[in-house]
């Protein structure tokens, strides 16, 4: 599977997450690769399990990068794209930050509403920002 499908397999299982966060049996039988009749890619797993460990971190960094509006007003489609793309960011450095960036907006534009992918490009932009003044103090 290329890794732009597992992506946007991974965003589906994650957005399918969001609707039974509650129920740890599902996040179980994802990360044990036991969905009816479908087999799961080693790289979705990976991405699932990684927005799921580090989900509270991740929501945290965009809850401080949103502009103008409420985490909780932002849609599913919108948080479930960023929590993919700020988790490669941040946790997979083999992974171009431009990919991942440019991989969450297409999937924004092919799963969200109309503008919802300009905005998902706004907030990881800004995201990318912060991470990038924080590691320039480090210095």
């Amino acid at each position: 599977m290329k890794r732009t499908d597992a992506r946007k397999r991974a965003f589906e299982l994650l957005f399918a997450f969001t609707f039974y966060e509650k129920n740890e049996d599902v996040a179980e039988n994802i990360e044990n690769n036991n969905i009816e009749g479908t087999k799961i890619d080693d790289f979705t797993i990976l991405l699932f399990k990684g927005v799921i460990k580090n989900k509270e971190n991740i929501d945290l960094l965009i809850k401080k990068n949103i502009k103008n509006w409420s985490f909780e007003r932002i849609s599913r489609v919108v948080k479930t794209a960023i929590r993919l793309a700020v988790y490669e960011i941040i946790y997979e450095k083999d992974i171009p930050v431009g990919v991942s960036i440019n991989e969450s907006v297409e999937i924004a534009k092919e799963y969200g509403a109309k503008d919802e992918s300009s905005y998902v490009q706004a907030v990881l932009a800004s995201i990318l920002n912060e991470i990038k003044q924080n590691e320039d103090h480090k210095l």
